[in-house]
């Protein structure tokens, strides 16, 4: 399954219409906190499943609808950065 299997689960919710960004950022960073108050392997993948879940929306409303838009940039910098551990860096 690839991100783009996983944006494509994601169904439109009742009244996305009507959500802000700024509220679906904060939802995001709700989601986040939850995330890092999780105890145990199936609270961190619940809170986990819930801010990816989060973030899918926001990145939808902003009409982004598959992950080449956006994570490949993001890769593509911190690779620059150096970031990742990669053979011959």
């Amino acid at each position: 399954m690839s991100w783009d299997d996983v944006f494509q689960m994601v169904p439109r919710l009742k009244g996305e219409d009507r959500f802000s960004l700024s509220a679906q950022a904060a939802k995001i960073v709700e989601e986040a906190n939850e995330f890092l108050n999780a105890s145990g392997r199936d609270g961190w993948c619940e809170e986990l499943g819930d801010l990816i879940h989060a973030s899918i929306v926001l990145l939808k409303m902003k009409g982004i609808e598959v992950t080449k838009t956006f994570l490949e940039g993001a890769i593509e910098k911190n690779r620059q950065r150096g970031y990742y551990e990669e053979d011959g860096k």
